[in-house]
């Protein structure tokens, strides 16, 4: 059990030093970033439901919640359930807590999430006017 820890402990390090990478890094939206771009987007030419989250994560480090809401306007309403989300992993995983909600061990609750971002990926891919505000702002 100690090298599943010690492995964890490792992950998260690595979630940390990605955050510190992106903060100080080159801001992702501009020409000389060294973040891949979305292979959905390069290969297949369409937004994915994540397409736009480095820049919008760079613009959250920096405190521009509205920058960050242009790029990725979902990644900013489930930013609370990731939060949560993250809480109890890390009171599971280093302070042996558990703090259960049961709304996330409700199936429907997970299929209806996982159908919410095929429709939003669907919806920020359709080339109308009245979605622009779906779509990631080009760089």
């Amino acid at each position: 059990m100690k090298k599943q820890k010690f492995l964890q402990l490792c992950l998260l390090l690595l979630a940390v030093g990605a955050l510190f990478f992106i903060y100080f890094s080159i801001n992702p939206a501009s020409r000389q970033s060294p973040f891949p771009s979305c292979p959905s987007r390069q290969f297949l030419g369409i937004y994915c439901p994540g397409c736009g989250s480095q820049r919008a994560v760079h613009q959250l480090l920096h405190g521009d919640w509205l920058q960050a809401f242009r790029y990725n306007p979902v990644l900013l309403l489930t930013l609370p359930l990731l939060v949560v989300l993250l809480i109890q992993w890390l009171l599971r995983t280093f302070w042996d807590k558990v703090w259960r909600i049961r709304l996330f061990e409700n199936n429907k609750v997970l299929y209806g999430l996982f159908f919410f971002f095929i429709l939003y990926m669907i919806a920020r891919n359709i080339p109308i006017p009245a979605l622009d505000w779906l779509r990631p702002p080009q760089a």
